[in-house]
């Protein structure tokens, strides 16, 4: 098989994750057949990405499930504020693992099951996520909480000073 992202595997990525197609097209049938595609012709483990308010795409429960017959699709990467539709996409199997994508909500994700979060703000703070996650796994949700409100305030910060260029400062931050 030849990988639909050659240089993934080249370069030695563990996985990779896709978006839903949404240039031309928002079908059922053209999101079945963009990961369909995307998961057979690559080995690497394959990751969904749910970002509706980029692609106006809710990759929901229903829409998930069929995919999971697909060995690679192992899971995927939900940057929403709708817990009720993580919190399906959570229970649609113990071999389908949710990241959630919003740093300002994080510890509220993993209450509704996510496994951890993928963000931009956790690589210039770091130490604060890991902790937040560290209480959150040993039952301290108020410990878990105040953590969760200090990056809302940072969060809140970078989107009043920064707008757009939230990625700038962040590349900046940690010294690239």
């Amino acid at each position: 098989q030849t990988c639909a992202l050659p240089i993934s595997e080249k370069v030695g990525a563990d996985a990779f994750s896709s978006v839903p197609p949404f240039a031309y097209g928002r079908s059922p049938e053209g999101m079945m057949t963009h990961y369909r595609t995307l998961a057979e012709g690559c080995s690497l483990p394959l990751y969904l990405y749910n970002i509706p308010s980029i692609t106006s795409i809710h990759v929901t429960a229903a829409l998930a499930r069929p995919l999971l017959e697909l060995q690679s699709v192992r899971g995927l990467k939900f940057s929403d504020a709708d817990l009720f539709s993580e919190f399906q996409l959570c229970e649609l199997s113990e071999n389908f693992d949710v990241f959630h994508g919003c740093d300002e909500t994080l510890l509220y994700g993993m209450m509704v099951g996510a496994v951890g979060g993928i963000g931009l703000t956790y690589s210039f703070a770091p130490k604060l996520y890991v902790e937040m996650f560290r209480k959150f796994r040993a039952g301290d949700l108020h410990g878990a909480q105040q953590l969760q409100q200090r990056s809302s305030r940072i969060i809140d910060l970078f989107m009043k000073h920064c707008g757009p260029n939230m990625i700038l400062l962040a590349k900046m931050l940690m010294g690239r």
